[in-house]
């Protein structure tokens, strides 16, 4: 009778055991919050494929203290808790890349790396790569294992992993120490959802002077300033308007021997071109045309002294430049490796001052400007 008592005590002490081991592994698995696009993964891929998945430990940390920590002291927190999760992980299944010798192999982002594995293999096999003993033997590994460690993240307690079926990741949950599960796949957004946190669809309604409010949200009717290298106002988007006439006064002279580049010029050049007129006291030249590839090769106008007093690309014809004090100019030509042009043709030269007037009456979108670096009211962009 008393063996009967004490074996009745014992198989009760085994079953209170059990039903105390199975709540508290169904504890585990309850506490764990795991997306159900995880379940429907394994639903979905044959019994060979595996399913990627983000796993976040469990820290049992305040995130506002945690995000209150400097870097070294998260990273050291984090991979404290990747160490215990690989502990319990490698005591329950096959495991490969918790090791730091695998890491480099598995960190590489394929779809799947035991996919990636098999195909290596596979190709080995039938005589198109070649392994060595250590690579063939890593990659068995992999294809063998039920999971793989794709990714520890260093600023998160959190891991990637590449898990062989369902049971794998019940087996993972009774640890007690994950928080949550997702798939890790490619995600992307639309400005339709994203396009509302930011209420910007609230002014969709509204036409160019604010719906009546008086508000212009397209800047319709509003005076801006810009201050900038240089505005291009020839060009379509902002007017395409042509705003300088130069006035000539003094006497032209026609050269004995034109200055001219050559027709077309050479690429990857520079020179310089000297226009000297004794006893001129204010100089300015007359290029018949000038063509430059627009934006890359330049001509540029300096005084006696070697200051800059224009730069010119582009097209352009019947053109006087601005007058310098004194007797000399210096053109010069600067072409790059590329595209070339016609280049420019130097035929009169004038003793005397050409004054620039602006008239911005042909403009619909820019109503005037001024250029401080060349000190003159053309607000030309002279380097594009």
């Amino acid at each position: 009778m008393k063996l009967i008592n004490h074996s009745k005590k014992f198989i009760g002490l085994i079953l209170f055991l059990s039903l105390v081991f199975v709540t508290l592994s169904f504890g585990a698995i309850d506490s764990a919050e795991i997306d159900s696009a995880v379940y429907d993964a394994f639903d979905e891929i044959d019994s060979d494929e595996s399913v990627r998945v983000i796993v976040i430990l469990e820290d049992n940390l305040d995130d506002y203290e945690f995000l209150e920590l400097d870097s070294e002291e998260k990273e050291k927190i984090v991979e404290d808790l990747q160490e215990d999760f690989f502990e319990d992980l490698a005591s329950e299944v096959e495991v490969f890349g918790d090791e730091e010798e695998e890491k480099e192999l598995v960190l590489e982002r394929y779809d799947s790396v035991k996919e990636a594995a098999k195909e290596k293999l596979e190709q080995f096999e039938d005589g198109l790569i070649v392994l060595t003993n250590d690579e063939e033997d890593m990659l068995g590994e992999i294809e063998d294992s039920e999971v793989v460690v794709v990714r520890e993240f260093e600023q998160i307690g959190a891991i990637a992993l590449e898990l062989d079926d369902e049971s794998v990741l019940e087996e993972l949950l009774e640890s007690g120490d994950i928080a949550q599960v997702f798939v890790d796949e490619e995600v992307s957004i639309t400005l339709d959802g994203t396009v509302p946190l930011i209420n910007a669809d609230d002014v969709w309604s509204y036409d160019s002077i604010g719906n009546g409010s008086g508000l212009s949200i397209t800047g319709l009717g509003e005076t801006i300033c810009v201050i900038d290298t240089g505005i291009d106002y020839t060009h379509s988007a902002l007017g395409g308007c042509n705003i300088t006439n130069y006035t000539v006064v003094g006497d032209e002279e026609n050269l004995t021997v034109p200055v001219e580049s050559d027709h077309p010029y050479n690429n990857s050049t520079d020179v310089t071109y000297t226009i000297n007129m004794t006893g001129y006291e204010n100089i300015a030249v007359h290029f018949v045309n000038l063509s430059m590839e627009d934006h890359y090769d330049y001509v540029y106008v300096y005084n006696e002294n070697n200051e800059t007093i224009a730069i010119y690309h582009g097209d352009y014809t019947d053109l006087w430049t601005p007058s310098a004090e004194g007797s000399v100019l210096y053109i010069r030509m600067v072409t790059d490796e590329l595209t070339d042009d016609d280049g420019f043709y130097i035929d009169r030269v004038l003793n005397g001052t050409t004054n620039m007037t602006t008239n911005w009456s042909s403009c619909s979108k820019v109503i005037g400007g001024y250029d401080v670096y060349n000190n003159d009211a053309d607000p030309m962009d002279d380097h594009g």
